[in-house]
């Protein structure tokens, strides 16, 4: 049953609304987007972007400070959420979520590598495509912790909105990261529910199936890009061998795909890109510009019509 249908919103589908039409029964494979938040112009999504940028701020400084102990209490925040209905649904996740030991365990990673200072990770986005078990599903159950105060604000103007009435009892909602006191706070206040689940809304500009910013886009459209022109260049024994119409040998480009077997096939990918990008810094440099451009195209963001297609399984193609 979907969150229209319970509590009996008469909708044409997400044109009506403003956030996600949640089914209640299980999650929806969509994930919080921070790049599609950070770059969007409206005051809700700044907000927010400030909110993310704090938590970062502070999670990085630990990372480069190696401050072990600071690290671990800001990451000791509470439990993996699922008011928002969406990502892995928990009886699949097998542990996949924001729990505190295992994002203790990344960021750990991320400082004794020395990410940081080498200027690989800058951003949270960075996190997705050079750091292992780190993805779509852990970063939007970070942010959803993260953000928690603002969705729950943002689930009550829509409530208003639509006279859906919150409970009468306030009560503990979870935490939320407060960007002027630097640290958690707990969030208590009269929840939104159905069938006594604890709900939250989320903006239906906020999210996507999958991420632009990722170590595949990165790969596909910076790194193996620059490798075609390398080889050719070069002419190793990947380019391609051809003659022109005097007789003369050519090379040209070799395929991406041969590309990817010959020199990543076989070996972790964000090992790979991390290694690549120490090299070569302004491969990474040319890849956040990249992806900025992209993030502001229309396309970016879910139309009504692709949303309707993943909550309402209804057959529409997503760019």
């Amino acid at each position: 049953m979907h969150f229209s249908n319970f509590f009996n919103l008469n909708l044409n589908g997400h044109e009506d609304i403003d956030f996600i039409d949640i089914n209640l029964n299980t999650d929806i494979k969509l994930f919080i987007d921070p790049c599609i938040i950070e770059n969007s112009n409206d005051s809700f999504s700044k907000e927010c972007s400030y909110v993310i940028n704090s938590f970062f701020d502070s999670i990085f400084n630990c990372c480069t400070s190696n401050n072990d102990y600071e690290l671990y209490k800001l990451l000791d925040f509470g439990h993996e959420p699922n008011e928002t209905k969406l990502g892995l649904s928990r009886h699949q996740s097998s542990g996949k979520g924001a729990t505190s030991k295992v994002l203790y365990d990344i960021f750990k990673e991320v400082s004794n590598k020395n990410l940081i200072k080498d200027g690989i990770i800058a951003n949270p986005m960075d996190l997705c495509v050079f750091v292992d078990n780190f993805a779509e599903d852990r970063l939007s159950d970070l942010l959803t912790n993260i953000l928690r105060k603002k969705l729950y604000d943002f689930t009550k103007l829509q409530c208003k909105k639509l006279n859906i009435p919150l409970t009468d009892k306030k009560q503990v909602l979870g935490c939320y990261w407060d960007p002027h006191l630097n640290c958690w706070n707990t969030l208590e206040d009269y929840p939104l529910k159905a069938n006594n689940l604890l709900l939250l809304l989320v903006p239906k500009t906020f999210v996507r199936p999958n991420y632009f910013y990722s170590v595949s886009q990165y790969l596909q459209h910076k790194v193996l890009s620059q490798r075609q022109t390398y080889h050719q260049v070069n002419q190793t024994s990947l380019a391609k061998i051809t003659y022109d119409k005097h007789g003369n040998v050519v090379f040209k480009k070799p395929s991406k795909k041969s590309i990817y077997t010959a020199e990543i096939k076989g070996h972790p990918r964000k090992s790979y890109a991390q290694i690549y990008s120490k090299k070569n810094p302004d491969t990474l440099k040319d890849f956040r510009k990249y992806m900025l451009q992209k993030s502001l195209l229309p396309e970016a963001k879910l139309s009504n019509e692709e949303l309707d297609r993943i909550v309402y399984k209804k057959s529409v193609k997503i760019s």
